[in-house]
């Protein structure tokens, strides 16, 4: 191919380099898409200890830290975005109950609607106890009660459902999460009522304080409920960095390239666990902004309902299939039913709600987190 057609595809596809501000601001990024995609890659690396195959998936065969695998990196980059648009969101529009109430309306209807069918649809048609036993066990009830409280000691089990999996017992796995964004929500209205957000330097000095107490003495952290929500908290408040200083953050091509050739030369040695963070936070802000991705409908977020069915999609797909199967067959039918659940809980859920509060209109480009 001439090199002027190289050229020509290339301009088509990237963006002219540009701030992390300025980008921002065009309200025009690739948010959807790659929040989808990252629902994606947690059902994929949950598919191998769902279906009882055994191993790993990719990420965590290149062994970039403990317990780094897809998911886990999937959920780190949900946080980094939440950090981003959620403190833009505070910072742009100062209102407390605004800020509070759009939060709820993004979280809780989805949420309720996922336990509750779990526990009252699902449950007694997955369970081996017959459906009154199942109905007057207190556990069943307790389910929705404890899992809509956001406290960290959430109930992973329903009576009866999902004993003989492979991965027993476990109903939604992917909950474990949610406690550490909503504390997150928390941080930035506090941080945000007491004008901290407003100052940049302020902003900075404190969440950059809050980043190094989280890493040297991880007990004393506040905002953060448990130990196992230091990664994901620590990447929304890089988020929440990256926003506050985003006029001096540089988007290129350049930069990008030479962050993963360190990071490739740095595989095996011991520095690998500072560098891959930071590769994973300029990577993500790169493809959120800079190239021209297929767009998904603005109409249309499901990465938050993909990723609350996700996992009693694939541990009713092992249920089905019996015994121990592949990471394929267990996660391609599963997420052919997560977005059928996800598409729904869209359409008749959220959508409405966030169009009952007006949220699109806080939201110009549909990217509400």
């Amino acid at each position: 191919m001439p090199a002027q057609t190289w050229l020509r595809l290339t301009h088509r596809w990237l963006r002219p380099a540009r701030t992390l501000g300025e980008a921002y601001a065009a309200r025009d990024d690739n948010f959807l898409l790659l929040r989808l995609l990252a629902a994606l890659m947690v059902m994929w690396s949950h598919s191998y200890v769902l279906s009882g195959s055994g191993g790993n998936d990719w990420i965590a065969r290149l062994h970039l830290g403990p317990k780094v695998t897809a998911g886990s990196l999937a959920v780190d980059l949900f946080f980094l975005t939440s950090g981003l648009l959620v403190t833009g969101s505070y910072v742009e529009r100062p209102a407390f109950w605004r800020f509070v109430r759009s939060r709820l309306l993004r979280i809780i209807p989805a949420l309720v609607v996922c336990v509750g069918l779990c526990a009252l649809v699902l449950g007694p048609l997955a369970s081996e106890l017959p459906v009154a036993a199942y109905f007057r066990s207190w556990r069943t009830f307790r389910y929705i009660g404890i899992n809509l409280s956001f406290r960290p000691g959430l109930q992973w089990g329903l009576p009866g459902v999902f004993g003989r999996n492979p991965y027993p017992g476990v109903v939604n796995g992917s909950l474990w999460s949610l406690p550490g964004e909503v504390a997150m929500y928390v941080a930035v209205a506090v941080l945000g009522v007491t004008r901290v957000l407003s100052r940049r330097w302020l902003g900075t000095a404190v969440i950059l304080g809050l980043v190094l107490l989280g890493w040297f003495a991880p007990v004393a952290v506040p905002f953060v409920p448990g130990p196992w929500l230091l990664r994901p908290c620590g990447f929304f408040a890089v988020g929440a960095l990256c926003f506050l200083n985003r006029t001096a953050i540089p988007l290129r091509t350049d930069a990008l390239l030479l962050l993963w050739l360190t990071a490739v030369f740095s595989l095996g040695r011991p520095w690998l666990g500072l560098i891959f963070p930071l590769v994973c936070v300029y990577t993500w802000f790169w493809f959120a902004y800079q190239p021209h991705l297929p767009a998904i409908p603005r109409g249309w977020d499901l990465s938050y309902g993909v990723y609350l069915w996700g996992f009693p999609t694939q541990q009713l797909m092992a249920q089905w299939q019996g015994g121990a199967t592949t990471a394929g067959t267990n996660a391609i039918p599963a997420i052919l039913l997560a977005f059928a659940a996800a598409a729904a809980s869209w359409r008749f859920v959220e959508k409405p709600c966030l169009r009952f509060k007006r949220v699109r209109a806080e939201f110009p480009s549909g990217r509400s987190p």
